[in-house]
């Protein structure tokens, strides 16, 4: 089984208390167990680039959220792991702040981080089988579903 867990936080890049932890340990258990996984994350600035160097994955975007069109990449981590883990690289909402949640916009950031999930996918050309939402930073994703044209892979 192919499974994505969308996520907003993963040890050791950013962990803000126990669900960093759980999305160490809980992909890796699955891909041991013969599953493909894959996880997503925003690039926040907290993660040391020094310790974690990350690689840019296909070429810029731009998500459409409403009239804002909001310029992202992608971005991987290339430390050695079973799991790959994928970053929604986008300076302005994540990278040039030092919070994870929070601030007067963070519900807006993380509508956009969900809504960028479907254009990682198009960018890996993957289809996974399951997409695992955690908490509410990921809430949005099943609602989606409906009214996007990958919808018809899942």
């Amino acid at each position: 089984m192919k499974i994505l867990f969308v996520v907003s936080e993963v040890a050791p890049y950013v962990k803000t208390g126990g669900l960093g932890e759980v999305m160490n340990a809980l992909p890796k258990e699955l891909h041991r167990l013969g599953h493909d996984v894959a996880t997503y994350m925003p690039l926040h600035g907290k993660i040391d680039r020094q310790r974690f160097p990350l690689l840019p994955i296909g070429r810029a975007k731009s998500l459409k959220v409403g009239r804002t069109k909001i310029p992202h990449r992608f971005m991987a981590s290339i430390i050695s792991q079973v799991v790959p883990v994928y970053f929604f690289d986008q300076p302005k909402l994540f990278g040039q702040r030092d919070q994870v949640y929070g601030g007067e916009d963070g519900n807006y950031r993380y509508l956009v981080f969900n809504q960028s999930v479907f254009s990682l996918l198009e960018t890996l050309d993957w289809t996974p089988d399951s997409i695992h939402c955690h908490d509410w930073p990921s809430g949005l994703i099943p609602n989606y579903f409906a009214s996007l044209p990958i919808r018809s892979k899942f």
